[in-house]
């Protein structure tokens, strides 16, 4: 028995799209109207707010600000979120600087990290606890699978932060989407691996493809449902990657175990042990499948009915009550997207082995 499954998240959430803020990418057309109306700080002026605050200003930022300005809310909110002498503020300069793709989308949406905190931590909770309850039910310990467990957990979590991110809209710097146009005529932008990244990503959707279905701004209906598909399409292949990596590593370490430490199992565990890792390509692809279809669509109704909430009367006046209604909405999206693709992979494995099993019994025969 070994399970052929690294993921199950639900379908959440936030964190990869290591491009950044994504170029001439999808950004809020709130934001756009912000824009013109904003105060612009330049590039001197910037470096002397961030220098009395007590925080630095990042080189890719620094490079927008040259070349366009920054706008001054902007700036704002990333110093009070970043202000040094406070744990919180170190702790998301240094996230911010080594995922700029949430640094822009926290920046756009400030519930936007308690919606990645919700879909990272609830789902490494709800594995847990199933984790736990299947150990309750079974001959075997939880170190039979350890490796496994722990590669569903972190492929889960960084996919989670991946979907999220890339549904989220980005923060406008300064005069161009993203600050694209600077990035794109800074001439030192091709010795800077973290630009030429964000250059890259910012293809993944033009400017007037929303990011979501539902986010806020004057997109058209077919644009809109383009972006579903278009969505699923990114989604689905970061989810294959993860699904491969994950699953990799795990056999990986799973083999090691059989070779040199089969002593570790548990003597339940070691007589039902199937003699094969489990499949490496059918587990993510799966996935891929099941992220691409099913976690992309639930995603975006999730931001639509989050995006209701918050413009509601309610939701401005009492913002802990959105709050709450997200972290209801996304462990509930978690729990029954994991229970699904659970049963998906069970379905799998059972065939799969199921059929070794038919051939080995030929053979003897």
């Amino acid at each position: 028995r070994r399970r052929a499954r690294v993921g199950g998240g639900g379908g959440g959430g936030g964190g990869d799209d290591e491009g950044g803020s994504d170029g001439d990418e999808e950004t809020n057309d709130d934001d756009d109207d912000d824009a013109r109306e904003d105060a612009m700080r330049t590039s001197a002026e910037a470096l002397a707010q961030c220098e009395r605050a007590g925080v630095s200003l990042p080189e890719d930022v620094r490079t927008i600000a040259e070349a366009e300005g920054l706008r001054a809310s902007v700036l704002d909110r990333y110093i009070a979120l970043t202000r040094g002498g406070k744990l919180s503020g170190a702790f998301l300069a240094t996230l911010f600087n080594l995922f700029p793709a949430i640094r822009d989308r926290a920046l756009a949406d400030p519930a936007f990290l308690f919606k990645l905190g919700v879909e990272v931590w609830g789902d490494v909770g709800l594995s847990v606890a199933g984790e736990l309850k299947a150990k309750n039910t079974n001959a075997s310990v939880f170190s039979d699978e350890a490796e496994f467990f722990f590669a569903d957990i972190l492929a889960s979590a960084a996919l989670n932060a991946a979907t999220l991110t890339m549904l989220s809209p980005t923060v406008r710097f300064g005069t161009s989407p993203g600050g694209g146009r600077a990035l794109r005529t800074a001439n030192r932008v091709d010795g800077k691996l973290n630009d030429f990244l964000r250059l890259v990503f910012c293809r993944a959707l033009p400017p007037r493809f929303p990011a979501s279905a539902f986010q806020k701004g004057d997109f058209t209906a077919v644009n809109r449902a383009l972006t579903v598909g278009l969505q699923g399409v990114r989604v689905g292949g970061v989810s294959v990657l993860a699904g491969f990596a994950g699953q990799a590593a795990a056999n990986t370490v799973c083999r090691l175990r059989r070779k040199y430490f089969a002593w570790g199992y548990s003597d339940g565990y070691a007589e039902c042990i199937h003699p094969e890792a489990p499949p490496l390509l059918e587990p993510a692809a799966e996935w891929g499948a099941h992220m691409a279809v099913s976690g992309n669509i639930r995603q975006q109704l999730i931001i639509g009915v989050e995006s209701v909430i918050e413009s509601t009367t309610v939701g401005l006046k009492v913002p802990a009550l959105a709050r709450a209604a997200t972290a209801v909405l996304r462990a509930g999206n978690n729990a029954w997207g994991g229970a699904a693709f659970a049963e998906k992979m069970r379905s799998m494995e059972a065939e799969v082995y199921g059929a070794d099993e038919l051939k080995n019994a030929a053979k003897k025969k």
